[in-house]
Protein backbone atom coordinates (compact mmCIF):
# COMPACT_ATOMS: atom_id res chain seq x y z
CA UNK A 1 0.00 0.00 0.00
CA UNK A 2 1.43 3.31 -1.03
CA UNK A 3 1.25 6.47 1.73
CA UNK A 4 0.70 10.11 -0.02
CA UNK A 5 3.65 12.40 1.12
CA UNK A 6 1.70 14.46 3.05
CA UNK A 7 -0.02 11.74 4.93
CA UNK A 8 3.53 10.63 5.52
CA UNK A 9 4.37 13.73 6.96
CA UNK A 10 1.50 14.20 9.20
CA UNK A 11 2.29 10.43 10.39
CA UNK A 12 5.94 11.92 11.36
CA UNK A 13 4.65 14.94 12.83
CA UNK A 14 2.12 13.31 15.42
CA UNK A 15 4.60 10.66 16.21
CA UNK A 16 7.61 13.80 17.15
CA UNK A 17 4.82 15.74 19.23
CA UNK A 18 3.99 12.11 21.13
CA UNK A 19 7.73 11.77 21.69
CA UNK A 20 8.38 15.35 22.70
CA UNK A 21 5.36 17.20 24.09
CA UNK A 22 4.13 17.15 27.95
CA UNK A 23 3.07 13.54 29.05
CA UNK A 24 1.44 13.93 32.06
CA UNK A 25 0.57 16.42 34.91
CA UNK A 26 2.52 17.96 38.10
CA UNK A 27 2.86 15.16 40.47
CA UNK A 28 2.27 11.86 38.66
CA UNK A 29 4.82 9.13 38.90
CA UNK A 30 6.53 7.94 35.55
CA UNK A 31 5.58 4.60 34.57
CA UNK A 32 7.56 1.93 32.40
CA UNK A 33 4.89 2.04 29.48
CA UNK A 34 5.03 6.45 29.16
CA UNK A 35 7.01 8.45 26.26
CA UNK A 36 9.29 10.65 28.81
CA UNK A 37 10.96 7.16 30.04
CA UNK A 38 14.82 7.25 28.87
CA UNK A 39 14.70 11.13 28.13
CA UNK A 40 18.19 12.58 29.49
CA UNK A 41 18.35 14.38 32.68
CA UNK A 42 20.70 17.34 33.53
CA UNK A 43 21.18 18.50 37.50
CA UNK A 44 20.70 21.74 38.22
CA UNK A 45 24.44 23.54 38.85
CA UNK A 46 25.73 23.36 41.83
CA UNK A 47 25.89 27.03 42.82
CA UNK A 48 22.23 26.85 42.58
CA UNK A 49 20.35 23.92 43.51
CA UNK A 50 17.25 24.05 43.65
CA UNK A 51 15.37 24.77 47.60
CA UNK A 52 11.63 24.86 48.30
CA UNK A 53 10.79 28.08 49.92
CA UNK A 54 7.37 29.85 50.94
CA UNK A 55 5.77 33.22 50.39
CA UNK A 56 4.74 34.33 53.36
CA UNK A 57 1.52 35.94 52.82
CA UNK A 58 -0.21 36.26 55.89
CA UNK A 59 2.37 37.82 57.29
CA UNK A 60 2.75 35.41 60.58
CA UNK A 61 4.74 32.72 59.52
CA UNK A 62 4.14 29.64 57.87
CA UNK A 63 0.38 28.93 57.55
CA UNK A 64 -1.64 27.25 55.21
CA UNK A 65 -2.69 30.56 53.34
CA UNK A 66 0.71 30.68 52.21
CA UNK A 67 2.78 30.02 48.59
CA UNK A 68 4.80 27.34 48.57
CA UNK A 69 7.89 27.13 45.37
CA UNK A 70 10.36 25.44 44.51
CA UNK A 71 13.19 28.33 44.11
CA UNK A 72 14.84 27.03 41.21
CA UNK A 73 18.30 29.28 41.56
CA UNK A 74 18.04 29.83 45.20
CA UNK A 75 17.90 33.41 45.01
CA UNK A 76 15.50 33.93 47.85
CA UNK A 77 12.79 35.89 45.87
CA UNK A 78 10.28 34.48 43.08
CA UNK A 79 11.93 34.49 39.60
CA UNK A 80 10.37 33.56 36.18
CA UNK A 81 10.41 29.78 35.76
CA UNK A 82 10.21 28.77 39.34
CA UNK A 83 7.54 25.79 40.16
CA UNK A 84 4.61 27.01 42.13
CA UNK A 85 4.25 23.79 44.81
CA UNK A 86 0.97 24.94 45.65
CA UNK A 87 -1.80 26.84 43.95
CA UNK A 88 -1.53 30.71 43.70
CA UNK A 89 -4.71 32.45 42.38
CA UNK A 90 -5.58 31.02 39.30
CA UNK A 91 -1.86 29.33 39.21
CA UNK A 92 -2.71 25.78 40.02
CA UNK A 93 0.06 24.02 42.02
CA UNK A 94 2.93 22.75 39.01
CA UNK A 95 3.00 26.25 36.87
CA UNK A 96 5.64 27.47 36.30
CA UNK A 97 5.99 31.25 36.92
CA UNK A 98 6.32 33.96 33.86
CA UNK A 99 7.28 37.39 33.61
CA UNK A 100 4.27 38.98 34.32
CA UNK A 101 2.56 37.31 36.87
CA UNK A 102 1.36 38.92 40.02
CA UNK A 103 3.94 36.47 42.32
CA UNK A 104 7.26 37.56 40.48
CA UNK A 105 9.86 39.23 42.42
CA UNK A 106 8.16 38.49 45.96
CA UNK A 107 10.21 37.40 48.32
CA UNK A 108 10.63 33.82 49.87
CA UNK A 109 11.87 32.20 52.78
CA UNK A 110 13.18 28.87 54.06
CA UNK A 111 10.37 26.59 55.55
CA UNK A 112 10.21 26.28 59.19
CA UNK A 113 11.76 22.95 60.11
CA UNK A 114 15.36 22.46 60.55
CA UNK A 115 15.01 19.23 58.67
CA UNK A 116 12.36 20.32 55.91
CA UNK A 117 12.10 18.95 52.61
CA UNK A 118 10.74 16.50 50.41
CA UNK A 119 9.57 13.11 51.93
CA UNK A 120 7.94 9.44 51.12
CA UNK A 121 5.57 7.68 52.83
CA UNK A 122 4.68 4.02 52.98
CA UNK A 123 1.21 4.53 53.20
CA UNK A 124 -0.01 1.33 52.63
CA UNK A 125 2.84 -0.93 53.81
CA UNK A 126 4.51 -2.26 50.81
CA UNK A 127 8.18 -3.26 50.45
CA UNK A 128 10.77 -1.25 52.31
CA UNK A 129 11.82 1.72 50.56
CA UNK A 130 10.67 3.98 47.98
CA UNK A 131 8.28 2.46 45.52
CA UNK A 132 5.26 3.03 43.07
CA UNK A 133 3.05 3.16 45.96
CA UNK A 134 4.34 5.45 48.35
CA UNK A 135 3.44 9.16 48.34
CA UNK A 136 5.52 11.79 48.28
CA UNK A 137 5.66 14.73 50.26
CA UNK A 138 6.75 18.59 51.83
CA UNK A 139 7.28 18.69 55.39
CA UNK A 140 7.14 21.74 56.62
CA UNK A 141 7.99 21.74 59.87
CA UNK A 142 10.27 18.04 60.07
CA UNK A 143 12.91 18.09 62.78
CA UNK A 144 15.16 15.90 64.75
CA UNK A 145 12.82 13.68 66.40
CA UNK A 146 9.63 14.35 64.36
CA UNK A 147 9.71 13.54 60.79
CA UNK A 148 5.62 12.83 60.65
CA UNK A 149 3.47 14.82 58.31
CA UNK A 150 1.39 17.31 60.15
CA UNK A 151 -0.81 19.69 59.49
CA UNK A 152 -0.21 22.39 55.94
CA UNK A 153 2.61 19.69 54.66
CA UNK A 154 2.36 19.73 51.09
CA UNK A 155 1.15 16.29 48.84
CA UNK A 156 3.53 16.09 46.03
CA UNK A 157 1.59 13.21 44.78
CA UNK A 158 -1.73 12.08 44.66
CA UNK A 159 -3.24 10.31 47.93
CA UNK A 160 -7.33 9.03 47.36
CA UNK A 161 -8.82 11.95 46.16
CA UNK A 162 -6.12 14.48 47.66
CA UNK A 163 -4.65 15.93 44.68
CA UNK A 164 -0.90 17.15 44.43
CA UNK A 165 -0.35 20.48 45.83
CA UNK A 166 -3.38 20.26 48.51
CA UNK A 167 -2.54 20.41 52.04
CA UNK A 168 -2.61 17.65 55.12
CA UNK A 169 -5.28 18.45 57.65
CA UNK A 170 -6.49 16.68 60.47
CA UNK A 171 -8.42 13.34 60.08
CA UNK A 172 -6.93 12.83 56.37
CA UNK A 173 -5.63 9.73 56.21
CA UNK A 174 -1.82 10.57 55.59
CA UNK A 175 -2.36 13.00 58.61
CA UNK A 176 0.34 12.23 61.51
CA UNK A 177 2.30 9.24 59.66
CA UNK A 178 5.90 8.70 59.87
CA UNK A 179 7.78 9.86 56.70
CA UNK A 180 11.21 9.20 55.14
CA UNK A 181 13.72 11.99 53.42
CA UNK A 182 14.40 11.58 49.90
CA UNK A 183 16.95 14.06 49.56
CA UNK A 184 19.64 13.96 52.21
CA UNK A 185 23.27 14.19 52.52
CA UNK A 186 23.76 10.66 53.17
CA UNK A 187 22.71 8.44 51.85
CA UNK A 188 20.78 10.44 48.78
CA UNK A 189 17.59 8.95 47.52
CA UNK A 190 16.54 11.33 45.09
CA UNK A 191 17.49 14.69 43.13
CA UNK A 192 15.71 17.46 41.64
CA UNK A 193 16.92 17.71 37.13
CA UNK A 194 15.12 18.26 34.62
CA UNK A 195 15.07 17.91 31.10
CA UNK A 196 16.34 20.25 28.28
CA UNK A 197 13.68 20.01 25.88
CA UNK A 198 14.39 22.65 23.33
CA UNK A 199 18.25 21.91 23.72
CA UNK A 200 19.74 25.28 24.13
CA UNK A 201 23.58 25.56 26.25
CA UNK A 202 25.06 28.27 27.82
CA UNK A 203 28.38 29.63 26.12
CA UNK A 204 30.38 26.83 28.32
CA UNK A 205 28.39 24.50 26.79
CA UNK A 206 25.92 23.68 30.12
CA UNK A 207 22.28 23.35 29.64
CA UNK A 208 19.81 26.05 30.28
CA UNK A 209 16.67 25.57 32.32
CA UNK A 210 13.72 27.86 31.30
CA UNK A 211 10.24 27.71 30.89
CA UNK A 212 9.99 24.62 27.87
CA UNK A 213 11.86 22.34 30.20
CA UNK A 214 10.29 19.41 32.61
CA UNK A 215 11.40 19.28 36.36
CA UNK A 216 11.46 15.73 38.17
CA UNK A 217 12.06 14.16 41.14
CA UNK A 218 14.92 11.51 39.54
CA UNK A 219 15.92 8.75 41.55
CA UNK A 220 17.98 7.41 38.45
CA UNK A 221 21.07 7.39 40.96
CA UNK A 222 24.81 6.66 40.50
CA UNK A 223 24.42 3.52 42.49
CA UNK A 224 20.95 2.70 40.03
CA UNK A 225 21.14 1.64 36.09
CA UNK A 226 20.47 3.61 34.19
CA UNK A 227 21.92 6.55 35.76
CA UNK A 228 21.09 10.46 34.41
CA UNK A 229 17.56 9.55 32.78
CA UNK A 230 13.64 9.58 33.47
CA UNK A 231 13.24 6.13 34.76
CA UNK A 232 9.89 4.24 36.51
CA UNK A 233 8.84 5.73 39.99
CA UNK A 234 10.74 9.72 39.26
CA UNK A 235 8.17 11.81 40.08
CA UNK A 236 6.72 14.77 37.91
CA UNK A 237 6.93 18.30 39.50
CA UNK A 238 6.00 20.80 36.96
CA UNK A 239 2.66 20.51 34.98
Amino acid sequence: MRISKNRLMMMILILALSLNGSVAQFGSKVTSGDVDVSRLLYSFPPQSQPSIKFWDVSGNGYTGDDVVYLDIMDSGVVDAYDIRLTQFNTHPAGSKVMSGDNDIGKSVSPLPGDLSGIYFLDLYGNIPGYDEWDRVYILANAGPGNTRTLINDIRLSQVGGLAPGTRVLNFHIDHDKLATPMITDTPVMATIRFFNRNGNFDISGYPIYDAADDVYLDISLPSAIPFGFVVPNNLRLSG
